[in-house]
This record gives C-alpha cells, structure tokens and sequence, in this order.
C-alpha cells in the first residue's frame, strides 16, 4: 500500500499512513455522503483524529453537517484556531453550530457578533435560538419581533406567549438582558404558570429545572408527583426524588418521605419497615430530628429488631448537638435499665433465672454493670445455660463502657486460661484497670500473675540446664541452673546442691550443698527421700 499524501510503501493494511499519519486513499474514495459515514462510524468507536479526518474531506465535498464533526472531533484547547475555523465554518450551515458559535463568541465578549449567529440559528431553524431572541425582544420592548419569534418556537416559550396575549406581568424581573435558559428561570416560569392554573405546564418546567438539580424544583415535582397535579400521580418517582432532596442536604426530605410510609400514603398501608430505613438514612446525614424518631423505633422494635443500645447512642448523638427531647428519653432510658438491674440483683439468689432475665434487659441498652452481671451468670450456668463465649463478650462490653469489675474478670479469665488463651500482657492490663477501679482483689491476682511469670522463666531455665548438661557442657548447665533457682525452681536448686556437693564443673563445697538441699525441700523437693540423689550420682558415674 503506497500513500498518497508523502509516498511512503508499507504492506499491511491500515488505516492511516504509518509515516505521516495521512488517511488512505480508499478510505478517501467515494461519495462525500461515504466519507461522512466513515467519520461517524470511527467517532463511534472513540477514534477521534480519524474521525476529523474523514468528516474535513466530507465538508471539502460539501456534505452540510460535516464541518460540525468536526468540531466535536477537535480539543479545543490543543487547537483553539483550528476549532474556531471548522466551528464558523460549519455555523454557516448548521443551527446546533450556530448556536455554539453564537455561545463562543458571547464567552469571548463579542456580545454582537453572538447576537448575529443567534438570529443565524434562528434562520436556520433553530428553535431554541428563536426562544432566547422571543426573550431578548420581549425584555427590550419590541412585541413585534418577540411575536415573530414566538410563532415560530412551537409553543416552546408558553410563559413569554402569556405575557403578550394574557396581558399580565409575572412577578419576578428579568436580572439580565441575556435569555433566560438557566435552571433558576425554569422554575421561575413554572410557578408563574402555576400561578395561572395551568399545572401541566408549570410541571414540565419544574421537571426542567429539577433535571438540572435545582433542589425548590426538585422539591416541587415530587410533590406534584404525590399529589397527581400536572402529572399522573408516580410513587416511584416521589421516592426517587425525595431521595435526591435529602442526598443534597435536604434531609427533611427524608422525614417526609418517612411519614408517607408511616401513614400509608404511599403504598397504601402503612409500611414500619421502609419508614424506619428512611428515618436511618436522615440520622446518617445528620438530621437531629431523623436521630431522634429512628432511635424511637429502635427502643420499641417498631419496623426493626429491638435495639436499645443503639437507640441509646442515637438519643445522646441528638442531644449533643441541642435536643432536649433527645436527652430526656435517654435519660429515661438508663432509668429504665438501672430499674432493671436493681431488680435483678434483688432476686439473684432467690431465683437467678428471674435475675439472669432482669439483667439481660438491662444490658440490651448497655449497662455496664447488668452486662458483667450476665457474664458472671453465663459463665456460672446461674439461670442459664453455660456459655463462656457469651460470657467473654459480654464481660468485654462491659469493660468498654468502664466496669472494674468486668476488667477484673476478664484479667482473670487471661490469668487462667478460661474461656481465653492465657495472655499475660492482657491479664496485666485489665487487672491494672482493675485495680486502678478500686477492686482490691486485682492486687492479689498481679502478685499471682508476677509469680506464674517468674515460674515460667524458671522451668524455661531449668529445662535449657537440662539439655545443655546432657550434652556435656556441665559448667554452662551450672549457671542455667543458677539462674533457675534464683526464680525459686525447686529441683534446679537440688540439682545446683548436687553439683556442689560432688565437684561436678564446680567447686565441692558439701556446706553450700547442704544448704541448697534445705532452700529445694522448702521449696517443695526432697531429693533424697525420693531417690533422686542416688540417681544422679548413678547418672554422674556413667558419663565419667
């Protein structure tokens, strides 16, 4: 294949020259109507150069809305005069171009030079360009001209036809001579029309505006929709844009749709569930109300499962930030649970299912002393199946919301491997909140915890002496073995005596001996009156 722009030869088919980039020449064959379909087909697949470039050897035969393809083809910031070129060239033909030359030059500040595309536009058959000059003349004074547009938009521009024919000004003045084509003067000719009692047209400007995210004009339509004024009555779509009120800040929009559910307006029966969810969603944006009736519906179960604890959390969020009622219903609340607790605590040893009863109650809304209070009984099987999972994490909850005495239990449980693995450095933590809570009795448990470290170490010593001993290495046993009955290890200590006693990798000494020998059987290990002596000294002889 040989192209045809700068003669380069290549031989696989493509469809630009790998050289200069230049179309090939069957792709430039044909029909300008040919080319132009090119353009389109590569626009459509996202090839945009190709695409330019089909649509400018298109508008070089004269096809009418090529140049246009152009222009959406180009980025107007790398090629800012090319742009301008094809888009002047393609206004001459076309209204949509037109239209976007008449807004280029208005954004550049040649006011005039838009105003004459703008009546281009309108002469091409723009009927969005005769809209705006209707607006133009009609704020100028000029009801003949406005008139002329007028007729020709199709009944577009109802509320500017109102205006010349009904004989009434609406309320609002104009703030610029420019057309108004924002979002903000939408609905300001819905509500005009509104006004007039024509809600099937105020509805379509309204649904204008709310489609550009105009939140009165949102908040409008799906009024409308609820109400069928305009508009056949929609519930879908009230959902739909209630939702967007209250996604943008509204959330009120969300209290009201609550309320549809509630009272049944919407589904025709009252619908718990749904009313909750949309309550939920005006709490997670921060709506004080939304916090205060989801939190209702929790601590009654109404449309959800029963939750107290988190009503409780939701009933102080909303008091934090000014309710009063908020604040009096937690308050009550926690009144309720403490009632609950005490109760229990009153029958506990008369009748502890009862109890177990009152307590779970009480817990449900995050009593911390209730939820130790159950721990304990789940643990114990008071009243209850035995459960120490259960136990655990209700001991843990408790322990976030402050109970010492919950700390205390779950240092214990780390102490002694129950219901957990023994973690001394969690056991130190929560007996030392726990002690710190004025529980007397965590003292007692850190000594015991310090104690069953020192054991540990020990045993590790004693065991390494071992191994090293029976490898030969008698004199680094020696001060494992020290080292182990430091920590009060009872037969690292006889063993030491014996090492003494018979010169073994140290100094005989048979006084230091005997005195190890009384340190190990008060320690718990009497060597001799189990045999352990004559052992070792069979032991002793056998290496030697």
């Amino acid at each position: 294949m040989k192209c045809h722009a700068c003669g380069f030869e290549w031989s696989a088919e493509t469809e630009t020259c790998p050289a200069c980039g230049a179309p090939t020449r069957e792709e430039t064959s044909g029909t300008g109507e040919d080319i132009y379909h090119r353009g389109v087909l590569a626009e459509k697949a996202g090839k945009k150069n190709t695409a330019a470039r089909h649509y400018a050897a298109a508008a070089d035969l004269g096809v009418p809305l090529a140049a246009w393809g152009v222009c959406r083809c180009l980025d107007r910031a790398e090629n800012p005069d090319l742009y301008e070129f094809w888009l002047l060239t393609a206004s001459e033909r076309d209204p949509i171009a037109a239209m976007a030359y008449a807004t280029y030059l208005r954004r550049g500040g040649d006011g005039i030079g838009a105003f004459r595309y703008l009546h281009r536009a309108a002469a091409l058959g723009s009927d969005e360009a005769r809209e705006k000059l209707a607006w133009y003349y009609l704020r100028h004074k000029n009801r003949p001209a406005a008139r002329y547009y007028l007729n020709r938009t199709h009944g577009r521009c109802f509320a500017a036809v109102l205006r010349l024919f009904v004989g009434r000004e609406p309320e609002y003045a104009p703030e610029t001579p420019v057309a108004p084509d924002d979002t903000v003067e939408m609905y300001k000719i819905g509500a005009y029309a509104e006004r007039l009692g024509l809600p099937h047209i105020a509805f379509s400007y309204y649904e204008k505006a709310a489609d550009a995210s105009y939140l009165k004009a949102v908040e409008r339509v799906a009024e409308m929709y609820m109400r069928g004024q305009g508009v056949t009555r929609d519930v879908r779509n009230v959902v739909k844009y209630l939702r967007i009120l209250g996604a943008a800040g509204k959330t009120e929009a969300y209290l009201t749709l609550a309320d549809y559910y509630e009272t049944g307006l919407l589904d025709g029966a009252p619908n718990p569930a749904a009313a909750t969810e949309a309550y939920r969603l005006a709490a997670d944006h921060g709506d004080v109300r939304g916090m205060t009736l989801l939190a209702d519906r929790l601590a009654d179960g109404i449309g959800t499962d029963r939750a107290p604890e988190e009503a409780l959390t939701l009933y102080d969020r909303a008091a934090a930030l000014g309710s009063e009622d908020a604040k009096k219903r937690a308050a009550a609340l926690r009144r309720v649970a403490a009632e609950e607790y005490a109760a229990g605590v009153k029958v506990s040893e008369a009748n502890p299912a009862d109890a177990y009863r009152h307590f779970r109650n009480a817990a449900a809304t995050g009593h911390a002393e209730a939820l130790c209070a159950v721990g304990d009984a789940l643990i114990a099987g008071s009243g209850c199946d035995k459960d120490n999972h259960a136990a655990v994490d209700a001991y843990l909850r408790a322990a976030e919301r402050g109970s010492a005495r919950a700390l205390y239990r779950m240092g214990c449980l780390y102490l002694y491997n129950y219901g957990v693995r023994y973690d001394e450095k969690l056991a130190r933590a929560c007996l030392t909140g726990a002690k710190r809570g004025g529980i007397a009795a965590a003292d007692a448990k850190l000594t015991e915890l310090e104690n069953r470290k020192k054991r540990h170490a020990a045993q590790k010593l004693y065991a390494a002496s071992c191994v090293i001993y029976h490898r030969g290495d008698h004199a680094s046993a020696a001060k494992f073995r020290y080292a182990a009955a430091k920590l009060g290890h009872a037969k690292a200590t006889y063993l030491l005596g014996c090492m003494y006693d018979c010169g073994d990798a140290l100094p005989k000494d048979a006084a230091r001996a005997n005195v190890l020998y009384a340190r190990a059987k008060l320690l718990g290990f009497d060597g001799k009156e189990t045999g352990f002596y004559g052992k070792y000294l069979r032991g002793l002889n056998d290496m030697k």
